[in-house]
């Protein structure tokens, strides 16, 4: 099982609480309610500061390819998988802008595809799901946010990453899309 900071958070408030009640005993403190809870509050807030530290690992925000046929490529996401026995598999969500018709145009379609590998490089990329998520526009209007949703299997690499293509003669690269990982 790979150590998360879930898991070391509840290690430390579990040993921290048991060694400051045995101190407090042997001093003769007597406010043991405070001192577990100072000591619970300790234990709170090292998995608070590295639970958001890790969320924002597991998202990242891509500016669209500003050219027709163009690939935007997101930076690539780390699942941490070093036992594939202890991975019990994720989500990973596409969110897709809402695009106007000046970046959008009428007819064009945005498709988000979702890549994998061993290495950090993605220099032996594979594809993991080569559609996940195809955005078309339609006059009068481009396209509203939308947004995709696959699990991942468990034969999933470390690394993953999402790819966005277009083939409008718009130009959406002011807009972003999310990729993000839900464990």
């Amino acid at each position: 099982m790979r150590p998360t900071t879930f898991n070391i958070a509840l290690l430390l408030t579990v040993l921290v609480i048991p060694a400051l009640a045995l101190a407090a005993h042997l001093s003769g403190w007597t406010d043991l309610a405070g001192l577990l809870a100072a000591s619970s509050v300790i234990g709170f807030g090292t998995f608070a500061a590295g639970r958001l530290q890790g969320d924002a690992e597991l998202k990242k925000t891509t500016a669209l390819p500003a050219a027709s046929g163009a690939t935007a490529t997101s930076d690539g996401l780390d699942l941490e998988i070093t036992d594939k026995a202890d991975f019990g598999g994720a989500e990973l969500r596409i969110e897709s802008p809402a695009l106007t018709a000046v970046e959008m145009t009428d007819g064009a379609e945005a498709t988000y595809s979702v890549y994998h590998d061993d290495n950090s490089d993605f220099s032996t990329e594979l594809a993991l799901h080569a559609s996940v998520l195809t955005v078309a526009s339609g006059y009068p209007y481009a396209t509203a946010a939308t947004v995709g949703r696959v699990g991942l299997p468990t034969n999933v690499k470390r690394y993953v990453r999402v790819k966005a293509t277009h083939d409008s003669a718009g130009d959406p690269s002011g807009k972003s899309f999310v990729a993000s990982v839900r464990m």
